[in-house]
């Protein structure tokens, strides 16, 4: 009888890679603050978004040189947190 060898176990959830992009709500829960106070820091530009081009235009539509989608690099976010920081 042969002997039965352990199969390699599963990666667990925890190890998946985190998202470098973030929509306004992960933004808004990285950052610790409300989805408003997020966005209001993004229209006075003081964090900036990544505009993500479409792969291509649907038939029938007029081509759109971005995407409506508002996404946030977690580098931005953390460079804002820091250049907020007050010296003790």
């Amino acid at each position: 009888m042969p002997a039965i060898e352990p199969s390699a176990p599963s990666a667990p959830q925890s190890e998946l890679p985190r998202p470098r992009l973030l929509n306004m709500r992960q933004a808004a829960a990285y950052l610790g603050c409300s989805f408003w106070t997020a966005r209001d820091y993004i229209l006075q530009g003081l964090i900036p978004i990544v505009d993500m081009p479409p792969l291509r235009p649907r038939p029938g539509d007029a081509g759109k040189t971005s995407l409506r989608r508002v996404l946030v690099d977690q580098a931005d976010l953390d460079a804002f947190v820091e250049s907020r920081k007050r010296p003790r």
